[in-house]
């Protein structure tokens, strides 16, 4: 019994197993049946993705047009930042886009060695295209790094077009770098550490840069002994030091001049040489701007340079300069200097137009607690745009900012003397227009000068800060701007009628400020007087409007831009003073 039911069990289990491996079979079939499906739909959706894109705009556009978008991706020398983002994915978009991109040598020429690896890529990938090489910060703090670094460097110096280096450690860095460089076109090596000067060597670039135009060197210095024959082709010349260390003499200085009669922008800051004993004058004839950075210790330098130097009517200047002294006479060269030169000659002919005739003003004087600072620029053209931001506003022929630091303990009690100073180099009879900003209150520090307050005597005070400009009768447009202290000092005395004023060898026409003005221009007026709202302010403004026009004093046009609220009837009385009115609502 138990023998036959072995067998019949085994004879069970082997139809099982049959069973189950032809299903498996089966199975298995299926599997890959399907699997051949799949993948047979997806060579055809590959096909007609690849037919579908083909057909795209995009796609259709020549492989030049492509490359040119392409370079919008790429980062260039003038934004750094963008190099550490992932500007170069657009060639994983598609086998096309990455074929093209590879192929064009241009899109991987700008050069960044915070990735050595990366480097070495678009090294190879740039093929014999001109490079921009930029090197940042602390990539080249290590000696293995360093050298790495320039023997790449080296190996690539026929091909680079534009190099800029900014860091703590250039030790050794450049020492080697005096083979020719056909191709470079700009320079600028920027040394953080101002305490550890560094000096080019002597055969920098071996003396052979034909296409070199600009430089920028800051605590990196030219060899002043040997001038350099790369410099003739410059049109940009940046040099900054320290105020202390490697100051070339006047010589030196003056024959790198005389070897780039090409320059157009000259920017000098910390570097005036320590004596001059020649009496040439260098000329620049294609000067365009002239920038000068000065402290206290390089006045005397700065001045002495300043005189040598022989540039077009039409070159813009700009000077910064900072000082700690009490004495406000420290100005009086710098603007003696500005005088003989805007001054108008007396050989000029009255009926030619010197390009420094000063035609508008805008000054702005801030007071920051620890010193003042005034700025000050002025332009050959009779309007300029109202907003206060530079950008704004057309390039000036002068631009001066001179910040004055003292201690909190003994604030200077000259900033009249100061202001006068300032404006007394320009023509009071050709300014058409004039901007000013008081971003303090003058009334603050009076008393130790016994100058008064502008409320308490305004149009004295007012004389007392800008001398003759008030009394002026070219200025046309007039325009304030401030915070809320500014309308209760300045508009008091702009708003003073027939106080009898008596200018010392000045002869005027009318006691009244601002004589001839027929466009006035309140830009952030908030409040108004102290203790006055805006909405008495604006009557009391219209009451002296009309005073004004009694006297012969007529405005043509007020623009107030404030983030104070006006009625609409305020807003007609003042529509009714004047013949053209303007009020823009700010955000408080």
């Amino acid at each position: 019994m138990t023998t036959h039911q072995s067998t019949a069990d085994r004879s069970i289990l082997d139809c099982i197993d049959t069973d189950e491996h032809d299903d498996l079979s089966q199975i298995d079939q299926k599997i890959q049946s399907i699997e051949e499906e799949m993948r047979r739909l997806a060579d055809s959706l590959q096909r007609l993705r690849a037919q579908r894109n083909a057909r795209t705009l995009i796609s259709r556009l020549p492989a030049e047009i492509l490359t040119h978008i392409f370079t919008y991706c790429v980062p260039s020398r003038w934004y750094r930042t963008s190099i550490h983002t992932k500007w170069h994915s657009f060639t994983h978009v598609c086998h096309s886009w990455r074929s093209i991109a590879l192929d064009h040598a241009s899109l991987w020429t700008c050069i960044d060695f915070s990735s050595m690896e990366l480097a070495r890529t678009m090294l190879e990938r740039s093929k014999t295209a001109i490079l921009d090489i930029m090197v940042q910060g602390h990539h080249v703090g290590r000696d293995e790094k360093r050298r790495e670094l320039l023997k790449v460097i080296k190996l690539q110096f026929f091909r680079i077009g534009h190099m800029e280096v900014c860091s703590y450690t250039f030790r050794g860095l450049f020492d080697g770098l005096v083979q020719p460089s056909p191709s470079l076109r700009s320079l600028a090596l920027i040394n953080y550490d101002r305490d550890d000067p560094v000096n080019l060597p002597d055969q920098f670039l071996g003396g052979n840069a034909p296409l070199l135009s600009h430089i920028t060197l800051h605590s990196v210095y030219l060899p002043w002994h040997s001038p350099l024959p790369i410099l003739q082709s410059l049109t940009s010349l940046v040099l900054t030091g320290n105020h202390f260390t490697n100051l070339p003499t006047g010589r030196p200085l003056f024959d790198t001049l005389r070897n780039v009669p090409r320059l157009e922008f000259l920017n000098l800051a910390g570097i005036f040489p320590i004596s001059i004993m020649e009496t040439d004058i260098i000329p620049l004839p294609k000067l365009r701007q002239l920038d000068l950075g000065l402290r206290s210790e390089d006045f005397d330098r700065c001045t002495g340079f300043v005189e040598h130097l022989e540039f077009p009517e039409s070159t813009a200047l700009n000077i910064n300069y900072i000082i700690t002294s009490e004495d406000a006479s420290v100005f009086d060269p710098l603007l003696s200097y500005l005088s003989r030169t805007f001054s108008k000659n007396e050989n000029e002919s009255a009926t030619v137009e010197s390009p420094r005739t000063i035609k508008a003003l805008a000054l702005v004087f801030t007071d920051f607690g620890f010193g003042v600072c005034i700025e000050l620029n002025a332009w050959n053209i009779g309007t300029i745009p109202f907003e206060c931001k530079p950008s704004l506003r057309p390039p000036s022929i002068l631009g001066l900012e001179l910040t004055w630091r003292h201690s909190r303990a003994n604030p200077p009690s000259s900033n009249p003397d100061v202001l006068k100073a300032v404006l007394r180099p320009f023509s009071m009879h050709s300014i058409e227009t004039f901007h000013i900003d008081y971003q303090c209150n003058f009334g603050r520090d009076s008393g130790s000068d016994g100058g008064g307050n502008l409320e308490d005597d305004p149009v004295n005070n007012l004389e007392k800060y800008l001398g003759p400009l008030p009394w002026s009768t070219s200025i046309r447009t007039l325009g304030i701007y401030g915070s809320s202290s500014f309308p209760k000092q300045l508009l008091s005395a702009l708003l003073s009628i027939g106080c009898g004023l008596a200018e010392s060898g000045l002869t005027v026409e009318s006691s009244t400020p601002f004589p001839a003005t027929q466009t006035l221009v309140l830009l952030d007026i908030r409040l108004g007087y102290s203790g006055v709202g805006f909405e008495s302010f604006a009557r009391m403004l219209a009451d002296a409007l009309v005073l004004r026009m009694k006297s012969g004093h007529d405005l043509e046009k007020l623009i107030i831009k404030t983030s104070c609220q006006m009625t609409e009837e305020t807003f007609a009385i003042l529509k009714e003073v004047v013949e053209e009115f303007e009020l823009e609502q700010t955000e408080p």
